[in-house]
């Protein structure tokens, strides 16, 4: 016998269910039953409304490998082939065995059980073009209509019955008609957006008043049919539909006598946080704006004075401005001679132009509704510009005729081709000159807005290189992803470089903010010492009521409202605040100091010739190189800037090589046997006695008062300003002399147990004992260890001896350096995803590359915009942290990094945007990762090349890798010091500049494996090189190159090296000499990386 519920027959049963199913599929975030619910599932009353999904409305989810819908809203429902499971989030399952077809779309899955209806984004991606409204909304663009999916709370959800309504209304309507008059209703309303979205009759009225060239065969009858089929613009509602006023005495034009006389009605409009000066002429009906950055006189009377000068370039002459009775207005009064500026009374607003600038508002928004991108700040004067245009465009009851003010000021008719074929926002390719070369004829751009010339001229906004363009040439293309991504980011970058402030809030509402109490929490940490007060002197400093009342010094950037960017120290944050944790980490500080490791004396006075430092304390957030959060860290430092360094002549201290590290990591990858440890010894410097004559340090009252209220025993000690002096019994942290007597302390003591440094890298001790080899890597207080259980155990028991309190982690994971290092299988695998990830954050705008770079990488265009200086220290910021990564772990960017630091100082916008692909790639490869196995021999090869007068200035670049065993240790792209004069100069300075390097790597090399390992093989792909410095002779340019011609012959004679020739294909280094794209790269990538390739 047997239980039922093991029963073999079920089990066999279920099996065989289970291998009929086609696979088990995910609806990710869409299957919560408490956070999805539908008219037939009990509704639980604590979730958001704004979380149910009706039956009628579908989830547009980019997490679901299907789609499944509801029955009543498919077609040709059926029985599938096979019955499919689906598992969704909460554990919930579904068996689905019918599918159906949803219109305009493809067969789905059918179920009434379903919580919600789900499309799969992927699926709809691959037959329709998608365009993402930041935050607001998915848009599917299908052949004859859009679909809007908007947001609601975190989803993204489109109301179906609508859609299905209007889609068969489209289609029956468009059945009443013939092919030809669907296609001219299509056209008209084509031509309703492009035109700025005027009414019904006022679009009639364009049509048929004559005033465009090449206008298609649309009639009064095709218009209304479009508004009969495809209903009038959802734009067009949402930009227009205002409240009623009553209309009010206009100013009568007939009074004057000359018709070339005209009457401004001026006022200031406020749209999007921007001011515009916008003036109404009569009888000419025409339009003019000016953007104004204030509502000064001086700035208002600039801009009335360039719409004077415009109606003087065609001979109207202004005779009157009538302007409301604002200060700046009334200013202007005698500024104007022969202009009378007629001031309104209180609470008079000029009619005409109020009435004007509501309709470039509808325009504006209807505009700004219709664009697929976010809207930046810069381009608002850019979509006012060509709301204005639009108007003039369009002629009003108020001329007597049917000619429009655009025709009227100018005497030239637009043509349709060039001025309505555009719409505000639509993407194209502009043409960029015609060169015999293989350079591109064409930039992508976004029209802004015609300049009404005879030619038809727009302007435009490059994507590429973020200027204005002028075009009178160009191909509207369609609008895709890549396009309304780039110009978010424009906005994204803009908010948050250059903020302008909100101008609609009134000074009263601001002054109405009640003040916000302090916090308890804040108050009880009201006596602690600055954290982070380096450069601060606060000797003259008295008590918080003393304080100016002016509020914290805010430096111009700030106060200007531009954001600081973050500050990615390594593995480390300063403190900006107190809290517990720092509070903590303070006083663990002064403990360690006064009590743990006696580093400090206090003293009541101090000799009259005795060097006093001032202090100061900084306590930092440290963070693993995962990104998890390690400790908080108070260190209390000596500020020895006030030293004479001409005292201390032997006061540096070395630190470990990262290439040194790399070598060592691949020498042990390949081994057994061995643990890997690190080792933080606690306080390292205050464990070093002093040396020399006596050094006194002064702490400040704020800090020395947190020293009494631990230790009370010193309050007798304080000074008449509150401080503490003491002498330094330890090497305080900023001492000049503290980091050497470190190291020579921590050296003497390894040196004492049998380890020997290596002559080329101090920082690397060896021992080896029974045919084992045992390394510990020396960076300032952190150790990294390879050696036996034994001799772990051994270390650990005299580095505590030695130093009282030391943390020794081991295992085969380890963060170290801002590396996390993984050890397994043979191999070691290096990464930095965290520090990638703090890079990018701030650019997940950009597309996405394959190459960090283009060819053209190198080359300059002379008349690329320089960036401000603003964004010139945000480019140099970015850059300077890639490079800290490529020179670790991400060694395929190493290349473009080495150009990009060449123009840190002197940064234009086409720099940026070969920034920003950069960034692209490094989104597009976060996770990448550098990998170094066991070394299969012990051979180094060292492969060199160089790029000839690769740079601006006809200087070539240098490409070096390093290989030992099949593993890349080292990697260098570097711009030439010396100017070359052929490819065959270029190759030598590279090879010459680089064999005393080869030799270091073979000399280390040696150390570590404790013999002599065969002659390094030098591979070159210049055989005129390899002739000179092997046979010499040939005819040198200078002394200088004589020099190097000599400098390799004797290397390679005296056989410290072997020089042997390698084809260009097989050259490992090109890729560090020039950049590369395609294949090429990858296999590049791929080898400096470590990836092995089928």
């Amino acid at each position: 016998g047997h239980y039922a519920n093991k029963c073999p027959e079920k089990e066999q049963e279920a099996s065989e269910d289970l291998n009929r199913d086609d696979q088990i599929h995910t609806l990710n975030a869409t299957w919560e039953a408490t956070t999805y619910c539908t008219h037939h599932h009990q509704v639980n009353n604590a979730v958001d409304e704004n979380l149910k999904v009706g039956p009628n409305e579908i989830l547009l989810d980019n997490c679901a490998d299907i789609s499944i819908i509801r029955p009543h809203l498919l077609e040709g429902i059926k029985s599938s082939e096979n019955q499919i499971r689906i598992n969704g989030v909460g554990g919930l399952t579904l068996t689905v065995d019918k599918t159906g077809h949803l219109p305009d779309f493809f067969q789905v899955y059918a179920s009434e059980e379903t919580l919600a209806n789900v499309l799969s984004f992927s699926e709809v991606e691959d037959l329709y073009p998608i365009s993402y409204v930041a935050q607001e909304a998915f848009i599917v663009h299908l052949p004859d209509r859009d679909i809007e999916f908007k947001r609601r709370g975190k989803l993204y959800i489109a109301q179906w019955d609508e859609v299905v309504a209007m889609m068969a209304t489209v289609q029956e309507t468009e059945a009443m008609y013939t092919k030809a008059e669907v296609n001219r209703a299509k056209e008209s309303h084509a031509l309703i957006k492009n035109s700025g979205y005027p009414s019904l009759d006022e679009l009639v009225k364009m049509v048929e008043n004559g005033n465009i060239l090449e206008m298609p065969s649309i009639s009064r009858a095709d218009i209304r049919r479009a508004y009969e089929i495809y209903g009038m613009p959802v734009e067009y509602t949402r930009g227009k539909l205002t409240k009623k006023h009553a209309s009010r005495v206009r100013y009568e034009p007939a009074l004057r006598d000359n018709t070339k006389d005209q009457v401004l009605y001026t006022d200031v409009m406020h749209i999007d946080s921007n001011m515009f000066l916008i003036s109404v002429s009569e009888p000419l009906q025409l339009t003019l704006q000016t953007h104004v950055l204030n509502e000064s006189a001086d700035t208002l009377g600039t801009a009335l004075q360039s719409h004077l000068q415009i109606l003087r370039e065609k001979s109207f002459v202004v005779k009157c401005v009538h302007v409301d009775p604002a200060s700046a207005f009334q200013a202007l009064r005698t500024h104007y001679p022969g202009i009378e500026i007629d001031v309104g009374g209180a609470r008079d607003f000029v009619a005409k132009v109020d009435a004007k600038i509501r309709r470039i508002k509808d325009t504006y928004r209807c505009v700004k509704a219709s664009v697929p991108w976010k809207l930046a700040n810069s381009r608002v004067k850019d979509l006012v510009a060509y709301s204005v245009s639009r108007l003039n465009l369009q002629s009003t009851s108020a001329l007597n005729g049917v000619l429009s003010p655009r025709v009227l000021f100018t005497g030239l008719k637009p043509n349709y081709k060039k001025e309505l074929s555009l719409a505000f926002g639509d993407y194209v390719e502009v043409h960029n000159g015609t060169t015999n070369t293989s350079k591109e004829r064409s930039i992508p751009c976004i029209a802004l807005y015609p300049l009404g010339n005879s030619t038809g001229s727009w302007l435009f906004w490059s994507i590429s290189t973020r200027s204005y363009v002028r075009r009178s040439n160009w191909v509207k293309m369609i609008t895709t992803s890549l396009v309304t991504t780039a110009m978010d980011g424009d906005a994204a970058q803009e908010s948050a470089l250059q903020r302008v402030p909100d101008t609609s809030v009134d000074q009263e509402q601001e002054e109405a903010v009640p003040d916000t109490p302090a916090d308890e929490e804040e108050d009880k940490y009201a006596d602690m010492p600055d954290l982070g007060d380096g450069d601060r002197d606060d000797e003259d400093a008295g008590d918080a009521a003393e304080a100016p009342a002016d509020g914290p010094r805010r430096s111009a950037r700030i106060a200007g409202g531009v954001e600081a960017p973050d500050r990615l120290t390594l593995a480390t944050k300063v403190a900006a605040t107190k809290n517990e944790g720092t509070i903590k980490a303070v006083n663990a500080e002064i403990s360690q100091l006064f009590e743990e490791l006696e580093a400090l004396e206090v003293v009541k006075e101090v000799p009259a010739e005795a060097e006093i430092l001032e202090s100061n304390i900084f306590v930092v957030e440290k963070f693993l190189a995962s990104g998890e959060h390690d400790k908080w860290k108070a260190r209390i430092v000596a500020d020895g800037r006030s030293q004479d360094r001409t005292l201390y002549p032997d006061k540096s201290s070395p630190t470990l090589a990262i290439h040194s590290l790399f070598t060592v990591l691949a020498f042990y990858a390949g081994l057994t046997g061995y643990l890997m440890s690190k080792v933080d010894i606690k306080g390292a410097f205050v464990q070093t006695p002093m040396t020399g004559p006596p050094i006194y340090m002064r702490m400040r009252r704020k800090l020395a008062q947190q020293v009494v209220d631990l230790y009370p025993n010193y309050l007798p000690f304080l000074q008449d300003d509150g401080s503490l002096l003491m002498q330094m019994l330890k090497a305080m942290y900023g001492c000049v002399q503290a980091s050497r007597l470190w190291f020579n302390l921590l050296t003497a003591l390894l040196l004492s147990k049998g380890y020997v440094a290596s002559e080329t890298d101090p920082c690397v001790m060896r021992r080896s004992t029974g045919g084992l080899i045992f390394c510990i890597l020396i960076y300032v207080d952190d150790l990294l260890i390879f050696a036996s259980q034994e001799e772990t155990e051994t270390i650990r028991d005299f580095l505590t001896t030695a130093f009282k309190t030391i943390t020794m982690s081991v295992s085969n994971s380890l963060s170290y350096l801002g590396m996390q290092l993984l050890w397994a299988n043979g191999c070691f695998t290096v990464d930095m995803d965290f520090y990638v990830e703090q890079i990018i954050k701030d650019w997940s705008h950009l597309p996405m590359k394959s190459t960090p770079g283009a060819r053209d990488t190198f080359q300059l265009d002379e008349a690329s915009v320089p960036l401000s200086e603003q964004l010139r220290q945000s480019f140099h910021s970015t850059v300077a942290r890639i490079l800290y990564l490529s020179k670790r772990v991400r060694p395929d960017t190493l290349t473009v990094v080495s150009f990009l630091c060449t123009r840190v100082t002197k940064a234009t916008k086409q720099d940026q945007s070969k920034l920003e692909r950069l960034l692209g790639f490094l989104r597009n490869t976060k996770t990448k990762k550098l990998y170094l196995r066991g070394m299969s021999n012990r051979q180094l090869m060292a492969f060199i090349d160089a790029a000839f007068a690769l740079h601006f200035d006809s200087k070539s670049h240098t490409g070096v890798l390093f290989v030992i065993g099949g593993v890349v240790i080292y990697v260098a792209s570097r711009k030439q010091k010396c100017m070359a004069k052929s490819p065959t100069e270029a190759e030598l300075v590279g090879l010459t500049d680089n064999l005393g390097l080869v030799e270091l790597f073979h000399e280390f090399l040696s150390f570590l494996f404790g013999t002599s390992i065969p002659i390094p093989i030098v591979y070159q792909d210049c055989t005129s090189v390899i002739s000179l410095v092997t046979r010499g002779g040939g005819i040198t340019r200078t002394k200088h190159m004589r020099a190097r011609v000599n400098l390799g012959k004797e290397c390679f004679d005296e056989k410290r090296a072997i020089v042997v020739y390698c084809n260009t294909s097989q050259m490992k280094a090109d890729g560090a000499s020039k950049v590369l794209e395609g294949k090429g790269f990858e296999q590049f990538a791929n080898f400096v990386q470590g990836i092995r390739t089928p």
